[in-house]
């Protein structure tokens, strides 16, 4: 499941009013680690975004596990990427919750906030709008961080054109989202660089539903990527980590919401995987999409 808020004037000023008191004045569900977190962070718009962004997984997160938002522990595995872990002395949460088994993944930008999660598989989750200014070109930044074969289809559009630029967020929002779900970060040996995509006949499908429900309109994507860095996933324990294998991943991109470009990747189920030498895709996974109109949705 992916959900979305988008912070507008009515929103920024909830959270505002959170903020108004420092950390006394925030919502009883935060943990010392979200408060920390937010307390480190200086600028006004990022910390709105990030306060938003641990309602909003504390909340979606309690009715996933059936635990109580506060009772929620999170730890940080290999890259940084954060998890559930069970506290203490206790059962694990709700019925059936095992907290190895609930994926989760953040993201926000300018303006809007994002999760997806999911109880079958790793997520990771990237969204851009296409109104943020950057400091150096687009195509700048392609040739400097992207595939020779993505700087190629960039070249290929109009330069400047809104075309290019939403290729060039679509790229970046994939890379993002695998390195995300894969736990290994930008500065991993893979990189943005060494995770090539092939968006050349995939088809815009991650336009969201509206409302309390969201709606199942997200399909799988011919979205491919190719790997031309070999590497392994990062540690876990003492066991040698598996190496990594484009086809064990799939992806969706596209507009959840207005003037946003934003793509998901998971990775695949044993039971969905095909050799890679019949070279197609495994079948189609479905994406359920929630768009909130308020901050009220993730308040306890």
């Amino acid at each position: 499941h992916a959900y979305w808020l988008p912070l507008r004037e009515e929103q920024e000023a909830d959270l505002d009013r959170l903020l108004l008191h420092g950390s006394e004045g925030l919502p009883a569900c935060l943990g010392e680690e979200d408060r920390a977190y937010l307390a480190r962070t200086k600028d006004p718009a990022t910390r709105r975004e990030r306060l938003a962004s641990r309602l909003m997984l504390r909340s979606v997160l309690s009715r996933v596990t059936q635990t109580s938002a506060e009772e929620l522990v999170f730890g940080t595995g290999p890259g940084g990427k954060p998890h559930l872990v069970t506290r203490e002395g206790d059962g694990g949460g709700g019925a059936g919750f095992d907290p190895a088994r609930v994926h989760f993944n953040l993201t926000h930008s300018a303006r809007l906030v994002g999760l997806c999660v999911s109880r079958q598989s790793p997520v990771g989750v990237d969204a851009e709008v296409k109104s943020r200014h950057t400091r150096h070109t687009l195509m700048k930044i392609a040739r400097r961080r992207f595939a020779e074969q993505e700087v190629r289809a960039l070249e290929a559009l109009p330069d400047g054109s809104e075309e290019q630029r939403v290729l060039f967020l679509q790229l970046w929002t994939l890379k993002e989202a695998f390195l995300k779900a894969t736990g290994l970060g930008i500065s991993s040996p893979v990189g943005l660089k060494h995770c090539c995509f092939d968006l050349s006949q995939a088809t815009e499908t991650l336009a969201a539903g509206t409302g309390a429900h969201g709606q199942e309109d997200q399909q799988l994507q011919a979205i491919r990527l190719r790997l031309s860095h070999g590497t392994r996933a990062p540690l876990s324990g003492k066991q040698a980590p598996p190496p990594l294998r484009a086809e064990d991943w799939q992806f969706s991109s596209g507009e959840p919401v207005p003037g946003a470009v934003a793509s998901i990747c998971w990775r695949v189920r044993p039971e969905e995987e095909i050799p890679s030498r019949m070279g197609s895709l495994p079948p189609p996974m479905k994406v359920k999409t929630f768009v909130a109109d308020s901050l009220q949705s993730f308040l306890p």
